[in-house]
């Protein structure tokens, strides 16, 4: 059966008396179908009744109830191609960075799918675009009918290698600052004072008044 076609199905019994006592029953699944015209039912498969059963049971409405149900019908339902998988319309392209561009459908029979890009036909549901940019069709085909998407491919400049050479840039900048401050730091700090006493003062070194009984000069503290 073909999806959204309708198809009557009809349930032949014999050998039944009285025949006014009759009722016919149908079933989809276990599920009783409403609205059922007596020994016919119409139908209008979708994909997902395919392998479900259906059948017909005779009910004789006689002192004791006699109930006879048919052997299961089970269909197939043939539906033409959907593809499935959301395909993203612009996808962007870097030198040196392949993209894949991923097609995938349903249908029954199972769906062929192909890329379409500049008359060249390519028959593989994922695409490998290294550098040819522009639109990109994927076609899916059954005896049924077909569904397509187009995608197109734009090429994008890469900028991570001018992000990765500005912040190596900015850290160089950053431990040479960190360096200067560091050492002038340490030879503030570091390098210390120094106290010279005791010392004799040199005769060339002209008018130096004595303190302290010794004859010695204290001497200031030096910053070297």
């Amino acid at each position: 059966m073909i999806e959204g076609k309708r198809y009557t199905l009809q349930c032949d019994i014999q050998g039944v008396s009285p025949v006014q006592l009759l009722t016919v029953n149908w079933y989809k699944g276990e599920y009783l179908v409403p609205k059922a015209h007596f020994t016919e039912i119409e139908i209008s498969p979708s994909r997902n009744d395919t392998e479900t059963p259906y059948s017909c049971e005779a009910e004789l409405g006689l002192q004791k109830s006699i109930k006879v149900r048919s052997n299961p019908l089970k269909i197939t339902v043939l539906y033409k191609p959907i593809i499935t998988e959301k395909v993203i319309q612009r996808v962007p392209l870097f030198h040196g960075y392949p993209v894949v561009l991923s097609c995938v459908a349903i249908g029954y029979p199972e769906p062929t799918i192909t890329w379409i890009f500049n008359n060249e036909i390519s028959e593989v549901e994922n695409l490998t675009v290294k550098e040819e940019t522009g639109e990109y069709t994927c076609v899916a085909v059954n005896p049924l009918g077909n569904d397509t998407k187009v995608v197109t491919v734009v090429m994008e400049e890469d900028y991570l290698p001018l992000i990765a050479g500005f912040v190596a840039v900015v850290v160089v900048i950053i431990s040479v600052i960190f360096i200067l401050i560091y050492s002038i730091y340490y030879k503030n700090t570091k390098m210390g004072h120094y106290t010279v006493e005791g010392a004799k003062p040199n005769a060339q070194n002209g008018n130096i008044a004595q303190n302290g009984k010794d004859g010695t000069i204290p001497m200031k503290k030096i910053l070297v």
